[in-house]
């Protein structure tokens, strides 16, 4: 049984990905319940798949006893569950992380889950957890760190196809927009704005 940590991204990209690794235990960081939470009054699609996440995790509390998801709780496919955060964990102070690394980055504390579960398990002789994220620069980080990493590559179509935009328009933007555009394409927790004037757009 492999133990997989899901990255906020995954969570925000496919509200299916909870179940979507058969008998195997998942890991979600507790900063992903904060960032859920920051997300979740956004009116698109990421905000949606946030309302959706949060209400099936309100599920799995409803449907067992109180603490369960700090315990573990049986998912449909077979695996199980378990919320993690980094205080539960004890780092020395030569594994703690340096001054190159923002302290305040929730890439990172989710990272401080990764390296605090990879411990545990190298002392139980257990395989190393891997980290699924659609994030390319946190893989490049486990990367240095020595951390097992996986994008992840089972999103869903959406059903909702109602939801969906059935025209198009024709615009000038700049490269900077194009650069930001694609940044937030990588990361769903950020949301990319574009301002421009209707009446100067090319038909």
């Amino acid at each position: 049984m492999k133990t997989l940590i899901l990255d906020t991204n995954v969570l925000l990209t496919d509200p299916d990905s909870l179940y979507a690794f058969e008998e195997n235990e998942i890991i979600l960081p507790f900063t992903t319940i904060e960032e859920l939470d920051k997300i979740k009054s956004r009116t698109n699609e990421v905000g949606a798949n946030a309302r959706e996440v949060a209400r099936r995790l309100s599920e799995m509390i409803s449907d067992n006893e109180q603490g369960a998801l700090k315990r573990g709780v049986p998912l449909p496919s077979g695996g199980t569950l378990r919320l993690v955060a980094i205080s539960d964990f004890v780092f020395d102070d030569d594994e703690k992380f340096s001054r190159d690394w923002d302290a305040s980055n929730k890439d990172n504390h989710i990272l401080d889950v990764c390296r605090g579960l990879t411990k545990q398990h190298r002392e139980e002789g257990k395989p190393d957890p891997i980290l699924v994220s659609r994030d390319i620069l946190l893989r490049v980080k486990c990367d240095f760190l020595g951390i097992p990493c996986e994008d992840y590559k089972n999103a869903h179509v959406t059903e909702n196809v109602n939801s969906l935009y059935t025209g198009s328009t024709l615009i000038d933007v700049g490269e900077g927009d194009i650069q930001e555009f694609w940044e937030c394409s990588e990361d769903p927790k950020r949301e990319f704005h574009l301002e421009f004037d209707p009446e100067l757009r090319q038909e």
